[in-house]
This record gives C-alpha cells, structure tokens and sequence, in this order.
C-alpha cells in the first residue's frame, strides 16, 4: 500500500494560486452591466480595472458621471476624437468614490482650447497618464499641476506656445514620458529643466537649427528622445540609447564636425538615413565624419 505524503511546501505554492485566481475572480464583473456614463458611451470590466469608452461618440461636453464604489487597480478613460472644447471645474470628481491605483485618461482628438483649473478634482493623484494631443490648447493648462503623480503627458500637435513654470515644477518629479511641438515657440523652453527623472523626450519640429550646448543639462536619465536635428547638446545625454530624428533627412557633411568626439555607439538605436545616401547618421560620424578637418 502507497501512502501519500504532503508536504507544505508543496501545498504553500498551490494556495497561493487558488487565493490568486479567487481575488481575480471576485473582482470580475465589477460593473454589472452598470455604466458610470451615459449613452452613447460604454463601460466595460478590463483585466486591470474598468474602461469608460466615450471615444467617437461626437460628444460636446463630458456629462455627469455617476458615483460608484469598487477597489481596482486602474481606471481608463476613453474620451478621445469627439467636440470637446473645454473640459470644466470638477467634471471627474464622482471618480473619487473609486479607489484607484492608476488612471490613464485620453483627451486627445478634440478640440479642446482651454482646461478649467479644478477640472480633475478627485482624481488629480491618480491620474498617471494624460493624452492631450490634437487640441487646440495654446496655454499649458494650470489643472496640469495639480498632477503631482503624472508620469506621461502627450501634448503634440497643439499650438502651443510657452510652458508653465509651476506646471512643469509641480509635474517633473515624477514625469518620466513628455511629448510636445514646439513650431511655435520662439526658443528652447527653460521649463524643462525641472523634469529630473525624464526619460522619454519628444521634441518636434524645432524651428531653430542650433540649440545652446546646456539644454539637457540635469537630464541624468534620459534615454530616448526625438528630435528634428542632431545638436551638439544631443552629446551630454551620457545615458542616451534611443534617438529618433523626426525631421527630414539629414545632410551628412563636414558640417557635422562638432559629433567627432560622440560616443555615438552607445546609442542603441538611431537609424536616421542620410540625405544623400542609404547609409545611416550613426555609421557616418563614426566613419567618415572622423577624418573630416
């Protein structure tokens, strides 16, 4: 006769995944088939929390949305291509009644020109990601700094024109991911020496050619950015390891002298095609560009 002996360390690892597959199930179906917004919007249980989809719904302005009390990990919220021109004081606050961990909330595709500055209360510490591109917003909106949490904002293809001093003070402590134009500003923004912990920067369509050598001065972890240009401050970026260049090609001459003394090899990816020739910027200034004069 066989006798099967248990041991806990063996039963410890299956508890532990029947606890884990109990707490999953049991925050299945949060909703119950409840919107928090009304028609024509949806909402949906997502693996990680709850999806309010208004997207392409030709919505105006964002209407009441209902208080609801539940424990989930993140809330998305899909507001995306419609006709909101402006987003009011205290339009997320019933959100409150939900105890979040994340928030990503998706603004972009509107045509949005001026955020009220209450506008996220009751959900200003959770936001983590805000999606603001393709709006009409000229002015970084002041409800932006109470985004103490936020660590990725896309604010592309706006006519903006300045950064806020205190937004950008308030945000960059935990900022890691910014993505902005700058055609219509008039010079480098100073602003963005506060977003210490940045990682990701997008820079489009600069319209200066030349950038003073310090403006990533402090930028210690940054490792990606796209820019229009190479500039010589590019070389200070000791941590870089994606560069993307947005702009047209460029023209691979003597002129780019000043790249000689880049380490150019730790970046990782940077695949920017000559103007002139299939080869890429990375392989000309470590080749050719050395034995320029």
């Amino acid at each position: 006769m066989y006798v099967c002996v248990i041991k806990m360390s063996d039963v410890i690892p299956i508890l532990a995944i029947v606890i884990i597959a109990y707490l999953r199930f049991s925050t299945t179906f949060i909703l119950q088939n409840d919107c928090l917004v009304s028609s024509p919007c949806t909402c949906f249980d997502s693996y990680d929390g709850i999806d309010i989809r208004c997207s392409s719904t030709d919505l105006t302005t964002i209407t009441d949305i209902k208080q609801f009390s539940a424990n989930v990990d993140k809330i998305n919220l899909y507001f995306s291509y419609n006709k909101l021109t402006v987003i009011q004081n205290d339009t997320f606050r019933n959100l409150s009644s939900i105890n979040a961990n994340d928030i990503d909330l998706q603004l972009q595709g509107n045509m949005i020109h001026r955020i009220e500055s209450n506008a996220f209360n009751g959900i200003a510490k959770t936001i983590k990601s805000l999606q603001l591109q393709s709006n009409n917003i000229t002015i970084l909106p002041l409800a932006i700094k109470y985004l103490v949490n936020l660590k990725s904002l896309d604010i592309c293809d706006n006519p903006l024109h300045s950064l806020d001093t205190l937004v950008m003070h308030n945000i960059g402590r935990s900022l890691t991911y910014f993505s902005f134009d700058l055609d219509t500003f008039t010079e480098w923004p100073k602003e963005l020496h506060y977003l210490r912990v940045l990682e990701s920067l997008i820079a489009n369509h600069i319209p200066y050619p030349q950038l003073d050598v310090n403006v990533f001065h402090g930028f210690e972890i940054l490792d990606y950015t796209r820019l229009d240009h190479v500039p010589v401050a590019v070389t200070f970026l000791t941590k870089l390891r994606y560069l993307k260049l947005s702009g047209r090609p460029i023209d691979c001459t003597c002129d780019m002298s000043y790249l000689k003394h880049w380490n150019v090899s730790s970046v990782n990816t940077f695949s920017t095609k000559c103007a002139s020739s299939s080869e890429t910027v990375k392989h000309f200034i470590m080749t050719f560009l050395q034995s320029c004069q």
